[in-house]
């Protein structure tokens, strides 16, 4: 059996945040690697002398830390699982070792003694993960066979510095993102291991910073286990290619506000919360759906769409269009606000633009939506986000499009968001959005699985998972789909807010090892001030469908 990896970790308390405390977690129950060391900082944290040293440097930011605390106080209800709150490791931690270190410290840095470092090398580590001491230099850089792995909590090619997660919201940045990277001598030089997108909640630091922290517990995990499988040779060589483009930065470095700018900061925030506030007590969102004609191709001129206009206590979303005879059918998600449950329903559309109101075909006693509708072998088939299951159900309709009966579950016990197959290269692909933890909804990731047969409950999934991680483009925003000798994959852009716009990206590449696309388009609620968002697209025989996204006064009661 291949012995696991021995991981070592840095550490500035034996108290750590929760999303630290769930990479400690995670590690310890894998089959691929073990914690054996701990390096304990053993600076005191505690003495007054170190507290008023650093109130002092502090001085000139006393109103953001006030900004900080009131923030963390209002909204900390709001987070759940709390990333922030602290539990001690050493339980999870019985069979490693502990020892303390005093660095040599500089005005920013942190070095290592001889005598230390000989001490941390006697342990073999093959991967040590920062989560205490300062920015660490020198021979310690070299103390680990893959290196020191460490967080950088924002997009090191929009914002560097701190406080990370706040600039991204004061600057109204719609997504904020979070990096895995080896640390290097020079600051922002070491290879980056993985890189993500999540979205940025222009209310409150605390829910955004609470999100994403979450959110990036799990990068370690992936990686370790991507080393352990293909080997250090392997994993280093996609590292390689994967750092070959440069990613220049022209920014300024980030530092806390000060206490003039930091009331002006408090002040829009108290706004924006005061205007939220007010949008979910007197109005609810709608979606609704527009459609065109064009000759053989897609329409792409949105202020030329007629609407379809849902009744007041329900909406229409995620349309997904057949055409059959003569006949466009168009599947959507219909949700009725006073049931909180949504359904597949069906609406008929001939060559003139001529409707008929919706249908329900299909109703579970758990929500649906996403209706992916297909056809194999001159039968067709449906694919309904049933993720609230944690199914994700195949149907087969027996009399199309009204009547449909459940054939088989093509995956169990997953959270599985927007699911769409493709048949290509005799294989058949499958596009989903997998939420790893329930407890934080999150849909910043896409992942694929293939089968050789649609009737399989083994898809095998794609040696690059999660092939992207970007809430502006991975969830999927309806079937991805074959046009003028080309596969586009449509994607959701749900930075800022979720829903806000499209993306049409040109897979590349696909096969069992690689994934490429390119964004080819962006679409967002630009072409009218009372649009809101956009998030699904849909195309067959000269037809195009959208939804749209607005806000409506909410009924009495």
């Amino acid at each position: 059996m291949k012995p696991k990896l021995r991981v070592g970790i840095f550490i500035d308390s034996y108290l750590v945040p929760d999303w630290e405390y769930t990479i400690i977690e995670n590690i310890r129950n894998s089959h691929y690697a073990e914690i054996c060391l701990i390096v304990v900082n053993a600076v005191d944290r505690r003495s007054f002398r170190y507290k008023l040293k650093r109130l002092w440097r502090n001085r000139g930011r006393m109103v953001f830390a006030m900004y900080k605390r009131l923030d963390d106080y209002f909204y900390k209800p709001y987070c759940n699982p709390d990333a922030f709150k602290k539990r001690d490791i050493r339980p999870l931690l019985l069979n490693s070792t502990f020892i303390e270190v005093l660095p040599v410290q500089t005005r920013y840095c942190d070095y290592f003694d001889d005598i230390s470092i000989k001490e941390i090398e006697n342990y073999s580590i093959d991967v040590f993960l920062r989560m205490g001491f300062r920015i660490m230099k020198g021979r310690v850089l070299n103390s680990a066979r893959y290196g020191i792995w460490s967080y950088q909590h924002s997009d090191s090619m929009v914002a560097r510095g701190r406080p990370a997660g706040y600039w991204e919201v004061f600057r109204n940045i719609p997504v904020t993102g979070s990096v895995l990277q080896i640390l290097a001598e020079g600051l922002d030089d070491g290879l980056t291991l993985y890189r993500s997108y999540a979205s940025t909640y222009k209310v409150s630091p605390r829910i955004s910073r609470n999100h994403y922290f979450l959110k990036s517990s799990y990068f370690v995990s992936k990686k370790l286990k991507e080393l352990y499988d293909i080997g250090g040779d392997a994993f280093f060589a996609k590292v390689n290619e994967e750092n070959v483009t440069p990613h220049f930065f022209s920014g300024k470095l980030s530092k806390p506000p000060g206490n003039l700018i930091s009331i002006f900061y408090a002040a829009r925030q108290f706004y924006r919360a005061v205007r939220y506030l007010y949008l979910i007590s007197f109005t609810r969102e709608q979606w609704f759906l527009k459609f065109s004609f064009s000759d053989n191709r897609i329409s792409t001129s949105l202020r030329k769409f007629s609407s379809i206009i849902p009744p007041s206590d329900r909406f229409w979303a995620d349309p997904h269009l057949q055409y059959h005879d003569g006949t466009y059918y168009i599947f959507i998600e219909e949700f009725i606000y006073r049931k909180g449950l949504g359904q597949i329903s069906v609406i008929e559309m001939n060559k003139d633009g001529l409707y008929k109101n919706p249908v329900p075909v299909l109703t579970r006693p758990y929500h649906l939506s996403f209706p992916f509708v297909f056809r194999h072998d001159e039968v067709f088939y449906m694919i309904p986000e049933s993720h609230h299951n944690r199914t994700i159900e195949l149907y087969r309709s027996t009399s199309f499009p009204f009547e449909w009966e459940f054939v088989m579950n093509l995956m169990e016990n997953v959270y599985a968001i927007d699911t769409t197959l493709l048949f290509h290269q005799n294989k058949w692909w499958m596009f989903t959005t997998i939420i790893e933890d329930i407890n934080f909804k999150a849909w910043d990731e896409l992942f694929i699985f293939h089968s050789e047969a649609l009737f399989s409950r083994v898809w095998w999934p794609h040696n690059a998972n999660p092939v992207v991680s970007d809430v502006s483009r991975a969830r999927q925003a309806g079937r991805t789909f074959r046009y003028n000798g080309v596969i586009y994959r449509p994607s959701q852009n749900c930075s800022g807010r979720y829903g806000f716009g499209l993306k049409l990206n040109r897979i590349d590449v696909l096969d069992e090892s690689a994934y490429r696309e390119s964004e080819v388009s962006s679409i967002e609620p630009n072409w009218d001030n009372k649009i809101r968002g956009i998030h699904s697209f849909a195309y067959d025989k000269n037809l195009t469908v959208v939804d749209s996204l607005r806000r409506i006064k909410k009924l009495p009661g």
